[in-house]
């Protein structure tokens, strides 16, 4: 007992000389407390995205430039900046690999399927969505573009990433244990009911 109480007291102490070592490295107040996730989201917040209350972010509406162009609502354009938005068709939701990251507007997976299937296909995925913020956003769209056809893209990542309370910024949370979910905007909060 008494070996397991010097072990934590060690630990303790070597992961608050640690603590130090960094903040004095990095030139951070050494016995302020910060939330680090929260300055660094918005130090590398990539332009592309804006605030969104409910989903944390979304990509901009009508960004324009060679090979990356969005619509309305943020979705990501199928063929150019000169396309709209239209209902019906299919409503594609997901993660950076639905809005087509680091490739051109016609080379992502949902302007194939316009493609080849010959429906209009609305491209809504935003880059680092988990699986909470997928459902919500298309949750969110459905009775704005009322398609035909709801295409969720969701990979191992996405599921896991659901219980963080940030993946790349601060996101909304949900807990199994108590059934609601943390708004962004009031983490501090406590938990409020399900949107």
């Amino acid at each position: 007992m008494e070996s397991a109480c010097i072990l934590l007291c060690a630990t303790f102490a070597y992961l608050l000389l640690c603590e130090l070592g960094v903040r004095l490295a990095i030139h951070a107040p050494l016995f302020e407390i910060h939330d680090f996730r929260h300055e660094r989201a918005a130090k590398t917040i990539n332009h592309a995205v804006e605030y969104d209350s409910l989903l944390g972010w979304r990509l901009k509406s009508f960004i324009t430039s060679p090979g990356f162009n969005t619509l309305q609502y943020g979705f990501r354009s199928n063929d150019g900046p000169n396309v709209e938005v239209r209902q019906g068709g299919v409503l594609a939701v997901g993660s950076s690999f639905t809005a087509g990251s680091e490739v051109n507007d016609e080379q992502s997976w949902p302007a194939h399927l316009e493609q080849i299937a010959g429906w209009n296909v609305n491209n809504a995925g935003s880059g680092n969505y988990v699986a909470d913020q997928i459902i919500m956003r298309g949750e969110q769209l459905l009775p704005l573009i009322r398609p035909q056809v709801l295409v969720v893209d969701l990979i191992p990542d996405n599921i896991v990433g659901a219980s963080y309370s940030s993946y790349g910024w601060p996101k909304p949370y949900f807990t199994v244990e108590t059934m609601h979910w943390y708004s962004i905007t009031s983490l501090s909060d406590g938990p409020r009911s399900g949107p």
